[in-house]
């Protein structure tokens, strides 16, 4: 049963890390196109 929820967790952990870094990698775009239209004009 241990290893059972081990392995669960890990599975989790590994969906959870993906989806962060999916979710950086669309957010991180729009965050340096705002941040460049802002400092350009400056």
């Amino acid at each position: 049963m241990r290893i059972a929820d081990l392995r669960h967790s890990a599975c989790r952990e590994s969906f959870v890390e993906r989806s962060i870094l999916n979710g950086l990698s669309k957010a991180i775009p729009s965050f340096v196109i705002i941040h460049y239209s802002l400092v350009i004009p400056m």
